[in-house]
């Protein structure tokens, strides 16, 4: 494991910290959002080739981490990703990146803060190496904001830009059911009927506890259908079962997210 270091920098982002086949970067907009909240974007720069693991990286993947042990003042909130692409390895088949990525950050605060995050990620070409970095910056509160964040303020508008849609008439997630033998998920989609002879839809799926196979689509045609996902391992816990699972569904360059509690 290699753990380095990326110390506070202008413009609210860390320097790069560097490692076999990437680098990573943490920038922070030191100006609340209208919903109050702190965003940020962690950038994981990709050398070519090399990849990395979205929030359910398969068996033997590794997802990303960010720990804000040792700050003050901040929260984190959420952290979000854009679609990711199923890739295969020749080894397994998994949730991850081919190129670039900015992971969405949002964090919650009420003042002047200390941001110390330690970030732990998996990157691969031929191997996998996992990759751990601590970040540091020191946040003004938000009456006190005296310096251009315009850097930061890009890669974070981008990062968001970047993430899944909500579900809409035409291109929706609309309901998951576990099986009768409770061996896959039966998940109800719609697609738009245009361009369906170049493209076809790919689902994820992400949950605490559970662990799925490779989907398979079983569509009617009309831009409805099914794809069912083996479960592997569901949770013990009742109320684990009944938490929503993440979804995204891609098609045709777009993606949008659901979070639906299995019927």
């Amino acid at each position: 494991m290699i753990v380095l270091s990326g110390a506070s920098a202008h413009a609210l982002q860390t320097h790069w910290v560097d490692t076999e086949g990437g680098r990573m970067r943490l920038s922070i907009d030191p100006t609340p959002a209208a919903d109050g909240l702190t965003h940020g974007a962690l950038e994981i720069d990709l050398d070519a080739d090399w990849k990395t693991y979205w929030i359910d990286p398969g068996s033997t993947g590794i997802p990303p981490l960010v720990d804000l042990t040792g700050s003050q003042g901040i929260t984190l909130k959420s952290m979000r990703l854009p679609a990711p692409v199923r890739i295969d390895d020749g080894y397994s088949i998994w949730a991850g990146y081919k190129q670039s990525v900015a992971y969405a950050l949002t964090f919650e605060r009420d003042g002047a803060a200390m941001l110390r995050a330690t970030v732990f990620v998996g990157i691969c070409d031929k191997i996998c190496v996992p990759f751990q970095a601590k970040f540091s910056l020191d946040l003004p509160a938000p009456g006190n904001v005296n310096q251009s964040a315009i850097a930061a303020k890009r890669v974070i508008e981008r990062a968001n830009a970047s993430l899944p849609n909500q579900s809409r008439e035409d291109f929706a997630i609309t309901s998951a059911t576990l099986s009768e033998d409770e061996n896959s998920l039966v998940v109800s989609v719609r697609v738009p009927l245009d361009d369906r002879s170049t493209t076809r839809p790919e689902l994820f799926a992400a949950a605490k506890g559970w662990f799925f196979g490779q989907p398979e689509e079983k569509s009617n045609g009309q831009g409805t259908g099914t794809i069912h996902i083996p479960v592997k391992m569901k949770p013990k816990s009742l109320t684990m079962v009944e938490a929503p699972i993440y979804f995204v569904l891609t098609y045709g360059g777009q993606a949008v997210e659901a979070d639906l509690t299995v019927n």
